[in-house]
């Protein structure tokens, strides 16, 4: 196998480059496409004879893809305007976490998106049903953990940083990818790259971020605040 060959197999179609799992679910009526473009670092030279060494690369290839779609798509999620602050300064550690479930529970969203820290914090609770398969599957993009009241599923952002304080609430994102034409740029360098052009279309619907404030990060994130200093002037202007 060479380079070649592993542009041929994303160009005719031959692998998936999208798996969709977990809250990402494929609707092909999603016709509005956005032309997208990722890039990926290529080897210079890989042996020709070695399969597990392409199969890697290719794996490689296929995980840069998903970060860029998780990436795209993540971003309108947690852009959302509808937001809370949850003000747990003072709670003890045994109350935070099972008021904090209580919280999520009484939103209509199905999926709820965490940092590694809010994880922790609700594995802790009495309500968290841990998700009992072991394969986690790509670690490029959201993965589930577990349920709370057995219709909430937990997702753990590896992106995020430890303590986000974020929730984000949301229905399934729905995502059609369309088109995917790979390319070698720079081939003649030391920094080749596979370039892959596609057509890109997707409908997250509504969503919620809450943002936590605790005795361990008391302070909520400054463009939260002036958005939240920016709502509070337009209802009192509105009440004029």
């Amino acid at each position: 196998m060479d380079d070649r060959e592993i542009l041929d197999l994303i160009n005719t179609g031959k692998v998936e480059m999208f798996d969709y799992s977990g809250f990402f679910k494929n609707n092909i009526h999603l016709r509005c496409f956005e032309t997208k473009t990722i890039s990926t670092n290529f080897p210079i030279h890989l042996p020709s004879n070695d399969i597990d060494v392409w199969t890697q690369w290719m794996c490689t290839i296929k995980e840069d893809f998903r970060r860029s779609i998780h990436s795209m798509s993540m971003k309108k999620i947690f852009d959302s305007e509808n937001l809370s602050p949850l003000d747990y300064r003072g709670i003890s550690d045994r109350d935070y976490p099972v008021d904090l479930v209580h919280e999520i529970a009484k939103k209509s969203y199905k999926n709820v998106l965490v940092s590694p820290k809010i994880a922790a914090l609700i594995q802790d609770t009495a309500f968290f049903i841990p998700d009992m398969n072991k394969d986690r599957g790509s670690l490029s993009s959201c993965y589930r953990i577990g349920s709370i009241f057995s219709h909430k599923d937990i997702y753990v952002d590896p992106f995020l940083k430890w303590n986000d304080m974020r929730v984000c609430i949301f229905e399934d994102i729905f995502v059609n990818i369309e088109g995917v034409c790979a390319n070698i740029k720079n081939d003649s360098t030391f920094n080749p790259k596979i370039v892959m052009e596609f057509g890109f279309d997707f409908n997250c619907g509504p969503s919620e971020v809450l943002y936590l404030q605790d005795d361990e990060y008391p302070n909520l994130d400054p463009v939260v605040t002036t958005i939240l200093r920016d709502r509070k002037i337009k209802g009192i202007l509105n009440e004029d």
